[in-house]
């Protein structure tokens, strides 16, 4: 059972970036699945690497082009990535130095937070990228 699905509600006509954040809600799903079959904590380590990763990447990727855009929110958006990846490494410490409810607390943080930036911040940078032919 996945904790999140993707649905056409999250695109933000970008089909590389509507990729990306599938695969964010495939490796928070992967975490959730981990966690509720018991799996070693290499297993969970290994997913939770990953998706750290990852979400750094996406962003990366992202706001290249942002950049590329000239999108009027970039110093805003930045910021925001800024603290969702400090918040991400801090629930991975956590976690590494034995809490027993950072996993639940990275899933709850992943969901809520993915699911709002997508449909909220994300969604607002669609029609400049588009403009600027980016799609």
């Amino acid at each position: 059972m996945s904790l999140l699905t993707w649905n056409s509600t999250y695109s933000v006509n970008i089909v590389e970036i509507d990729n990306q954040h599938k695969k964010l809600i495939d490796l928070i799903n992967q975490l959730y699945d981990a966690k509720q079959a018991g799996a070693a904590d290499t297993i969970i380590q290994k997913v939770f690497n990953e998706l750290v990763s990852y979400t750094f990447t996406h962003f990366n990727y992202e706001e290249s082009l942002l950049r590329k855009a000239n999108y009027s929110d970039l110093a805003e958006h930045c910021d925001i990535h800024k603290s969702i990846v400090e918040r991400v490494r801090n629930l991975q410490k956590q976690y590494n130095d034995g809490s027993a409810t950072a996993i639940n607390d990275t899933l709850e943080f992943m969901k809520n937070w993915l699911m709002k930036h997508i449909a909220g911040t994300d969604k607002k940078y669609s029609q400049e990228l588009n403009a600027a032919g980016i799609r």
